[in-house]
């Protein structure tokens, strides 16, 4: 495959590694990737046609894409837990 031996896509393309560690990172960097988009579609669509607290929804959603759950999870106390609707049951 040209360009596998000078480090460009080519060689993030190549799977016959004989190191196993090699491709473990490679499975690590293509799951993470996958998280975050997954996150982001999700945080895209939860805030969808509702108003965002702190900043408009398409800065959610990149931040998520960005930063993969920990932007979830900012996404979900700043906008989705209320905390003082559980104590009031």
């Amino acid at each position: 495959m040209p360009g596998a031996q000078d480090g460009g896509l080519g060689s993030l393309l190549q799977f016959s590694s004989p190191d196993p560690w090699t491709m473990i990172a490679r499975v690590w960097w293509i799951a993470t990737i996958a998280l975050n988009v997954a996150l982001a579609i999700g945080v895209a669509l939860h805030g969808k046609g509702k108003p965002t607290n702190l900043v408009p929804r398409w800065i959610w959603t990149f931040a998520t894409l960005v930063n993969g759950p920990l932007g979830a999870l900012a996404y979900w106390v700043v906008n989705v837990a209320r905390p003082g609707e559980a104590s009031k049951r």
